[in-house]
């Protein structure tokens, strides 16, 4: 747990903690740095204070452990890489409010067999679930959908719902 007077988590300033197993980030937390908690091999659960609307980019890539994630309903951005080669990672919630899903945020995470996203998802990046072994089902609100990256997976997974404006020659979705 750390110090609920903290504010600010600098970049890179967990980055290949072996000993931290559960982390708690207070409320009092509004910006981590990218790839503050990086490579924290044992980390296995975490639990985000509602200060925070952006999972930084990298903040838990490679968490090899990471099992569990409580996320808060106030994030808007799961930035660039920010939960990649988190091969323990079954599910995660993405509460409404979140818009924008990064690059590569869940790349290769081999565990994650299902996802739900909301319906304020605008943006879905760039090899979002590439390499994700175990993942079947990614399951799409009726959404405002603006932006889906032709390479967001690598196996064949369902895409429920897409809106029907999408061309297939252009990754920008706006009518």
């Amino acid at each position: 747990t750390l110090p609920s007077s903290l504010s600010t988590i600098g970049t890179s300033a967990f980055e290949g903690c072996l000993g931290l197993k559960k982390l708690i980030i207070p409320d009092s937390v509004k910006t981590v740095g990218e790839n503050a908690f990086a490579s924290c091999a044992s980390l296995e659960t975490v639990s985000i204070g509602k200060g925070l609307d952006t999972i930084s980019k990298g903040m838990f890539e490679g968490c090899t452990a990471l099992n569990g994630v409580i996320l808060p309903d106030n994030i808007k951005t799961i930035d660039d890489y920010a939960f990649s080669c988190c091969d323990s990672l079954e599910t995660i919630a993405i509460y409404p409010h979140v818009s924008t899903v990064g690059n590569y945020a869940f790349y290769d995470c081999d565990s994650l067999s299902k996802i739900a996203l909301p319906e304020t998802v605008t943006v879905i990046g760039e090899g979002v679930f590439a390499e994700c072994e175990k993942l079947q089902s990614v399951s799409i609100a009726e959404t405002s959908l603006t932006t889906l990256s032709i390479y967001t997976a690598s196996n064949s997974i369902v895409f429920p719902y897409i809106p029907t404006y999408l061309n297939a020659n252009s990754t920008d979705l706006s009518a």
